[in-house]
């Protein structure tokens, strides 16, 4: 889940939108959203992640197919910031 959170946090970032943005435009609530993006919410519904995608309009198996690179390099200078 966690992989999945960074990509949701980075694709909102690249998009200029706030948590407050775009937990109201999928219908979630900020608390849950941030869970979600830090990797520590318990259950993570396919309708919840289908609200995420539409709210930031795009296709997750197309978008995680072409960024797995970016993705990769994401990940790796996260961890070497922890």
């Amino acid at each position: 889940m966690i992989f999945l959170g960074r990509n949701i946090s980075y694709e909102r970032k690249q998009q200029g939108m706030t948590q407050e943005q775009l937990a109201e435009f999928s219908d979630l609530t900020v608390n849950y959203l941030s869970k979600i993006e830090r990797g520590i919410a318990k259950k993570v519904s396919a309708e919840s992640l289908y609200r995420i995608s539409q709210a930031l309009k795009f296709l997750w198996n197309l978008s995680l197919l072409k960024k797995k690179h970016h993705i990769n390099s994401l990940n790796k200078a996260l961890m070497k910031s922890c």
